[in-house]
């Protein structure tokens, strides 16, 4: 699966293993590309290395809401647990 790099407003998609920096408090939206329309149906779980820095709310089929609840650093990882694919965006928390 893809996850696309692009910003508009408070949303964005990331590619496989890129960084972003967000503040304090900010919520923003992660989106999946080129996903099957299926993608969630076949058991795709989004997951957070380090609840204390990001939470993890609002996921469906197109994506889900971060929010930086303090600063530090967290990797958000979607994996397909049919497939065993994934992607993962480091998120810094400044």
């Amino acid at each position: 699966y893809e996850i696309l790099r692009c910003l508009v407003g408070s949303e964005m998609c990331i590619r496989d293993r890129y960084s972003i920096d967000i503040l304090p408090g900010d919520s923003w939206r992660i989106n999946i590309a080129a996903a099957p329309s299926d993608f969630y149906s076949m058991g795709a779980q989004w997951v957070c290395s380090n609840s204390a820095v990001v939470s993890l709310s609002g996921s469906d089929t197109s994506g889900v809401t971060i929010t930086a609840v303090s600063t530090g650093s967290a990797t958000v990882t979607v994996y397909s647990r049919s497939t065993g694919q994934s992607a993962s965006c480091t998120v810094n928390v400044n």
